[in-house]
């Protein structure tokens, strides 16, 4: 009885982010172009100056009503185009991607995280992650027994948690991820995805409600509250929140939002037995403000294989 999702008929989703990257959007408008083939690899990816401005990836405004929107989880991949007659991979090519999640946090607690954040790197996925459920209906969410269910450590739902690394204060992602798969027996969908939903704790505390369309919310005025905008649109893999609402979520709360930064730029392809190119990681947090996100980048070159030998 419980193979088909009857609450959720969407077959795909019409954006997201994949390996091949992203296509830009009104909540994701950055599109990488500076690939700069004069520049030999290592000189193109120490580079720091093409870094986009971290904001206009958390913050963004929605032109069509002029609304403005937190991107709680983003993933942006942009990578150099390849010639059509050879397979992606069988060619060097640069890429540069960014992945934020979002975290809610005491507010009293938000300086002492920003400089907690300074001195650790976010790579390796050793920080709290978003739930992640693969066996319950969308329409469940956040009221059912199956919800309540799935809503425990075990599955992935650890609330509360005090990251690694001496993190001085406890956090919860601020998001929780509705999977769905090609396999089994819902013949109706055709590839894999997955709709990001705002925490179960912001959609009670602000009244919202599920519209029945992909992950859309709606507020007590009936307008769009939350939502995951590539179930509908093309565009990066994000998760909108209206502003003013998080901000009196946050307010009601006695809570913070901040972000985890993590992003690379690197070369993908070609022969990488002889000399590996090397790479540029990138990690960084950022916090939510009055008058904005805040934050920072720190960098972390991996040198290339020969420079590494040659010390």
């Amino acid at each position: 009885m419980r193979d088909i999702d009857l609450s959720c008929l969407l077959p795909s989703t019409t954006g997201g982010t994949s390996w091949d990257g992203h296509n830009p959007s009104w909540w994701g408008s950055w599109l990488y172009t500076d690939w700069d083939k004069k520049l030999r690899h290592w000189d193109w990816i120490k580079r720091k100056d093409d870094i986009p401005d971290m904001r206009d990836l958390l913050s963004v405004e929605r032109s069509s009503d002029g609304t403005h929107w937190l991107n709680v989880s983003g993933y942006f991949n942009c990578q150099q185009p390849h010639p059509a007659d050879v397979e992606p991979y069988d060619v060097e090519r640069r890429e540069i991607w960014f992945i934020s999640q979002g975290y809610l946090i005491q507010a009293q607690d938000t300086d002492a995280f920003m400089e907690w954040a300074k001195g650790v790197d976010f790579w390796n996925h050793w920080m709290p992650e978003s739930p992640e459920i693969y066996h319950m209906f969308l329409g469940e969410y956040g009221w059912s027994p199956a919800f309540r269910y799935f809503n425990q450590l075990y599955y992935g739902c650890s609330g509360w948690t005090t990251p690694e690394r001496n993190c001085p204060t406890s956090v919860r992602p601020a998001l929780f991820k509705y999977n769905v798969e090609t396999q089994g027996f819902d013949c109706s969908v055709d590839e894999s995805y997955a709709l990001r939903l705002p925490d179960h704790d912001i959609v009670e505390r602000l009244g919202l409600k599920w519209t029945r369309q992909g992950a859309n919310f709606i507020d007590k005025e009936d307008r769009l509250a939350a939502f995951d905008p590539t179930a509908h649109g093309d565009g990066p893999s994000a998760l909108l929140i209206r502003e003013d609402l998080l901000r009196q979520y946050l307010s009601n709360e006695g809570l913070a939002l901040c972000w985890t930064i993590t992003g690379e730029k690197r070369v993908l392809g070609g022969d990488w037995q002889s000399d590996h190119p090397g790479a540029l990681r990138i990690s960084g947090a950022y916090k939510y403000t009055d008058q904005g996100p805040k934050g920072f980048l720190n960098f972390l070159p991996d040198e290339p294989r020969s420079k590494r030998a040659n010390k």
